[in-house]
């Protein structure tokens, strides 16, 4: 996987509109899955977790990168 911060690695995105999603859709999976792993493993009540996801969601709709 690419840095930690900054900006979604161009390689990373072609590759994955290579499968056939949109670039919006590609920013969206890798957001999703650089936050998720790391969401699941924090030891947050499953609320607040689930709290968190739902803001990711909007965020993500926002800027056209939803599902």
């Amino acid at each position: 996987h690419g840095a930690t911060a900054g900006p979604v690695d161009e390689e990373e995105l072609f590759y994955i509109q290579s499968r056939g999603l949109t670039r919006e859709g590609a920013v969206g999976l890798l957001v999703r899955g650089f936050l998720g792993e790391p969401l699941d493993r924090s030891g947050l009540a499953e609320g607040i977790r689930n709290e968190l996801s739902a803001l990711v969601e909007t965020k993500l709709q926002a800027v056209g990168a939803g599902a």
